[in-house]
């Protein structure tokens, strides 16, 4: 199972739960900000009863908020740590479950991802 994050859609953040067959929780935080990300996180985790270890991280990094960017990033890598998971990381949400189980099989897997910004206003 991977722990899916989504915090390119603005100020909101993304999260699901994955496995190679299907999407086994969803929430949307709408006008989550970033102060709010690893509560959000830690009681999605919770509400999904999330006791056995993941096998993976996917971030998903595209134009999200340049704070909620950075937090998503140290989080993830810390998680990745901790767990001793691998990352997937994504410069585009998949469009549909089938993309995403194409992702799990098919992505390389990382140690570590860099906080690279790409929104309005930069460059």
């Amino acid at each position: 199972m991977y722990l899916y994050i989504n915090c390119s859609i603005g100020y909101d953040l993304q999260l699901q739960l994955v496995d190679r067959r299907s999407v086994v929780g969803r929430r949307i935080k709408n006008g989550q900000r970033s102060e709010k990300f690893l509560n959000s996180l830690l009681d999605f985790l919770k509400t999904n009863q999330v006791r056995h270890k993941l096998s993976g991280l996917i971030l998903v990094i595209d134009q999200g908020s340049y704070s909620q960017v950075r937090q998503a990033v140290a989080l993830v890598n810390a998680l990745a740590y901790a767990w001793a998971v691998p990352i997937i990381k994504l410069r585009k949400a998949p469009l549909t479950k089938a993309d995403l189980f194409k992702v799990i099989t098919g992505s390389p897997r990382l140690k570590m991802v860099k906080a690279v910004y790409s929104g309005l206003g930069v460059g």
